[in-house]
């Protein structure tokens, strides 16, 4: 430095966007769940919309070309969660309940040259991913006695539900109108 000398100077416009920046940030994490639920309505609405232009091609009107899609993708949504996910978490409880003694019999685990350590091993006991798909599975089989139940553990709520149903169908319905 040959005694020149930096100048920073901090202007009120530069202090009101940093305060406008934090309040707009601070709104926004405010409204996070607002802005989830439209978000998903865009996103469900979007997805919906090659179906409602596939029956359009039969000449079969719009608003029941998008009921029709919602209860073929609402079938299959609790087809799925009905017959897919129960047997894949038994599926998963079973693999990690057998894991520890399947890792020993490889020699992976507790024996000289192993690639896991015993720490690793003695970790295991201090957080069983068993009891969480056991606990994870409780919760879906609890909740798969009825569809609003079980959408209501997965959009949060039953008004968050409704909310993006009624966004999304909107905007599938008014898309080219």
């Amino acid at each position: 430095m040959n005694g020149d000398k930096t100048i920073i100077s901090i202007t009120s416009g530069t202090i009101i966007r940093a305060i406008l920046l934090v309040l707009g940030v601070a709104i926004l994490f405010y409204l996070r769940d607002l802005l989830l639920v439209i978000i998903t309505a865009i996103v469900l609405a979007s997805s919906l919309e090659p179906a409602v232009h596939w029956f359009a091609k039969f000449q079969i009107p719009r608003i029941p070309a998008v009921l029709i899609s919602y209860v073929l993708m609402a079938s299959f949504f609790v087809v799925f969660v009905y017959f897919f996910v129960p047997p894949l978490l038994d599926e998963a409880i079973t693999f990690i309940g057998n894991l520890p003694d399947q890792l020993t019999t490889l020699g992976l685990a507790n024996s000289p040259g192993a690639l896991l350590t015993s720490d690793f091993v003695d970790f295991s006991s201090l957080f069983s991913l068993q009891n969480f798909f056991s606990e994870f599975q409780s919760v879906i089989s609890g909740s798969s006695g009825g569809l609003i139940s079980a959408a209501s553990v997965l959009f949060g709520g039953a008004l968050s539900f409704a909310l993006i149903f009624v966004l999304s169908f909107s905007q599938t319905y008014h898309n080219n109108c």
